[in-house]
């Protein structure tokens, strides 16, 4: 069941944009937001994308995790994945499945999902009260899940501006200031292996070390 509900992801959910025409691909998207100095920055994001070929049995898994993005994974890394992801089967010498879909969007094991929608720009609700960013999202179409506590708005997802499915649900997060964070508060105590992490210093290309070549 599990492989079944990952292949619908690519057939019909948020991983539509990784599909490939005659073969069966299961995978899943992920989005998380970045933090910086214990504080969550809007807008910025690491987007990745898993998944696995064929759906019924695997010969190739791919993973692709893309840094500093302002969208969801399955918009940035899906077409990587679909791009890998098909070169990768024709060079293993996968056939196509004569029963696989030709194209996203069919049902597929009695799993329903509703048509995609049309597009819609999310308005920016940062600084708002709870009430009046409820009010302003549910106005434009959108539903609404809450995170944190506090009196105002300190962040959303998706950004403001951003143009996503009408009627998609915003995540707001709740503070008493912006740029307070309203998860991981563990962030705020010491960590020894953050703290190993930083102390290497930036990072040295590969091209300036050419005995990792070898």
């Amino acid at each position: 069941m599990t492989r079944e509900v990952l292949e619908s992801v690519v057939t019909n959910g948020t991983g539509r944009r990784a599909f490939l025409p005659g073969y069966r691909v299961a995978g899943k998207t992920g989005t998380a937001q970045k933090v910086a100095n214990g504080r969550y920055i809007q807008g910025e994001y690491v987007a990745s994308f898993i998944a696995f070929a064929p759906a019924d049995n695997p010969r190739l898994t791919v993973l692709v995790i893309i840094d500093g993005v302002p969208f969801y994974g399955g918009v940035i890394v899906g077409p990587v994945v679909q791009t890998v992801m098909l070169d990768s089967l024709k060079y293993l010498g996968i056939k196509p499945d004569l029963k696989a879909p030709l194209a996203p969007g069919k049902p597929m094991y009695g799993l329903e999902f509703p048509p995609v929608k049309k597009a819609a720009e999310v308005p920016s609700v940062l600084g708002l009260s709870l009430e009046e960013a409820e009010s302003v999202l549910k106005k434009a179409g959108f539903n609404v899940m809450i995170e944190g506590k506090g009196l105002n708005v300190i962040d959303q997802i998706p950004h403001g501006d951003a143009t996503v499915e009408a009627g998609s649900t915003v995540l707001l997060y709740l503070g008493n200031e912006a740029g307070q964070p309203s998860l991981a508060p563990w962030l705020e105590f010491y960590d020894p292996d953050i703290e190993a992490i930083e102390s290497l210093g930036s990072r040295v290309p590969i091209s300036a070390n050419p005995g990792l070549w070898e």
